[in-house]
């Protein structure tokens, strides 16, 4: 299940040649209605060629893969240039095994799209289990030896995409608070401030945190 700045996000790798055809979405059963939740509108648009797998059948599912199992991921004789997972690492157990996985599934010199929640309420689908972070991902490319173009990972904040590199590695582990100037960028000053004076009265640890509501947005790209 997306949302429409996942999309745009899409539209722009899309747009830069980093995306092209053609693309395999991971967990793309259209649970909204045809069209909806998945990147196949997108794609038709853009006049890439697009197919879907997901646990189980139903709209936008041209065919049933289990992302985690072993067997079945290798019995698939087929890859593709693009592999999108759109919000689904948040929903497997083991993050690490489906991205395994999903490497497997793309042709050499392609690329794995990945988007998901950073800061986001709890949600099934079945389960929700995690909120991977750009550290995850640099040290994942790291070990298997995949680049992963900081310059590409972005920071998904309602409508807006913003480049994670605008605000350094540190700042962000500091999670900085809203007196630095960044997060009126992202949010904008009178929600910023109302924000922050609800966790300062309720004196929670919110208040320290630069996106109330975030996705993340990561490239993987396979060597040739």
């Amino acid at each position: 299940m997306a949302v429409e700045a996942d999309f745009t996000y899409l539209r722009s790798l899309i747009e830069g040649g980093v995306v092209s055809g053609p693309v395999l979405e991971i967990g793309s059963r259209a649970w909204q209605g045809v069209d909806e939740g998945n990147a196949r509108a997108v794609c038709k648009a853009a006049e890439v060629d697009w197919e879907g797998t997901d646990i189980v059948e139903g709209e936008g599912v041209d065919f049933v893969l289990d992302i985690l199992d072993v067997d079945a991921v290798a019995a698939v004789d087929r890859q593709w240039s693009t592999v999108l997972l759109f919000n689904l690492l948040e929903h497997v157990y083991n993050p690490i095994l489906a991205l395994e996985h999903a490497c497997r599934l793309v042709a050499p010199g392609g690329v794995i799209v990945v988007v998901g929640p950073a800061v986001w309420q709890l949600h099934d689908y079945p389960k929700d289990y995690w909120r991977p972070m750009p550290d995850f991902f640099l040290e994942f490319g790291h070990r298997n030896a995949f680049e992963v173009p900081f310059d590409l990972m972005m920071w998904i904040v309602e409508e807006q995409v913003i480049p994670v590199s605008r605000f350094s590695l540190q700042e962000q582990k500091q999670l900085p608070c809203i007196s630095r100037p960044g997060v009126f960028e992202v949010w904008g000053k009178r929600r910023a401030y109302w924000s922050r004076g609800v966790h300062l009265l309720l004196r929670t640890f919110g208040g320290a945190t630069q996106f109330p509501h975030a996705g993340l947005g990561v490239v993987i790209r396979k060597p040739v």
